[in-house]
C-alpha cells in the first residue's frame, strides 16, 4: 500500500512539474504573441510611411516634370510667337499710317482694327506666359488634380467643368503629362475654333481602360475633324497647323486611340481611350480614324 501512494505521490508531483512547465510556456508564448503584434503594428506603421513618402516623391517628380514644360512653352511663347506678333503689330502699324497718307480711310480702318486685334494677343500671350511662369501649385498629386490645373488656364473664355468617375488607378507620371497636354489642345481648338460657351472634361475609370474625353457646345463637325487629321498625318512637319495629328501620336503612343463624335452638349466630343495596364507603343503614321459614331 506505502509503494502505491509512492508511485502516486511520484506521478502527482511529476504531473505538477508539466503543468507549471507548460504554463510557463504558454505564459512565454502569449508575450512572444504580444511582441509579435507589436512588430507587425510598427511594420504597418512604417510600411505606411513609407508609402506616404514614396507618394511625396511622386508627387514631386510629376510637379517638377510640369513645371519643366510649362516654362519650355513659356520661353518658345516668348522667344518666337510673341515677337511674331509684335512684328506684325508693327507691319500692320506702318501700312496703316501709308494707308492714311494716301486716304485710304477704309483700309485704314480695317488696319486699326487689326492692330488692335495683335496688341490683345500680345496681352494674351503675356498673360499666358505669366500663367505658365508661376509656382506650380502643391495639391497636383494624380491625373485629375493635373487636369484640373489645365483646366484652370482655359476658364477665363469658357464654362468647363470636370467630372470623374470610377476607381482610379496609379500610372507612371509621364502618362499623366501625355494626357494632359492632349486635354489642353482639344481645350485650345474648343476655344480658338468651335465657337463654344461650355466645354466638359470626363475622366472614366473603367478598369480595362481609361477614358478622357472633351465635349463642348461649338459648332464643330466631327467628320471635318477626321478628315483634317487624316490630312495633318500626310502633311509634312513643320510644328505648324498639327494640333489634331500631336494629339492622336501622344494617344497611340500610350496604346489607345483618339476618336471624334457628336457631343450632347451639339458640338464635338474628343475621346482617348487608353487601354489599362498602359503599354508605351511606337504610333504608326497611317491608322484610319475611326467613323462616326451616336451622340454620347
Amino acid at each position: 500500500m506505502l509503494r502505491i501512494l509512492a508511485n502516486q505521490a511520484a506521478v502527482s508531483l511529476h504531473t505538477s512539474e508539466q503543468y507549471q512547465a507548460g504554463l510557463s510556456l504558454h505564459r512565454r508564448a502569449q508575450r512572444l504573441h504580444e511582441e509579435a503584434r507589436a512588430q507587425a503594428r510598427d511594420l504597418a506603421t512604417r510600411t505606411a510611411e513609407l508609402e506616404a513618402a514614396e507618394h511625396r516623391l511622386a508627387v514631386a517628380e510629376q510637379r517638377e516634370l510640369v513645371d519643366a514644360e510649362r516654362h519650355r512653352i513659356a520661353r518658345e511663347l516668348h522667344d518666337s510667337v510673341t515677337q511674331y506678333v509684335l512684328s506684325a503689330g508693327m507691319a500692320v502699324e506702318v501700312a496703316r499710317g501709308e494707308a492714311v497718307e494716301v486716304g485710304a480711310e477704309a483700309l485704314g480702318r480695317q488696319l486699326e482694327t487689326a492692330k488692335s486685334l495683335t496688341q490683345t494677343a500680345v496681352e494674351q500671350l503675356r498673360s499666358a506666359i505669366f500663367a505658365l511662369t508661376r509656382p506650380h501649385s502643391e495639391s497636383v498629386a494624380s491625373l485629375e488634380d493635373l487636369l484640373r490645373e489645365v483646366v484652370h488656364h482655359h476658364r477665363s473664355l469658357l464654362d468647363i467643368t470636370v467630372r470623374v468617375a470610377g476607381r482610379s488607378v496609379a500610372l507612371d507620371h509621364d502618362v499623366h503629362h501625355e494626357l494632359a497636354r492632349v486635354v489642353g489642345e482639344a481645350l485650345f481648338n474648343v476655344v480658338t475654333h468651335a465657337s463654344a460657351r461650355r466645354a466638359v472634361v470626363r475622366v472614366r475609370w473603367l478598369g480595362e481602360a481609361l477614358v478622357v474625353s472633351v465635349s463642348d457646345d461649338g459648332d464643330g463637325e466631327p467628320a471635318a475633324l477626321r478628315r483634317m487629321l487624316q490630312l495633318e498625318r500626310r502633311t509634312i512637319r513643320d510644328g505648324r497647323h498639327q494640333g489634331l495629328a500631336n494629339m492622336d501620336s501622344r494617344v497611340r503612343g500610350l496604346g489607345g486611340a483618339l476618336t471624334f463624335r457628336r457631343s450632347r452638349l451639339g458640338g464635338v466630343r474628343v475621346t482617348a481611350r487608353v487601354p489599362l495596364p498602359v503599354v508605351r507603343v511606337r504610333p504608326g503614321l497611317d491608322l484610319p480614324v475611326p467613323e462616326e459614331a451616336p451622340p454620347c
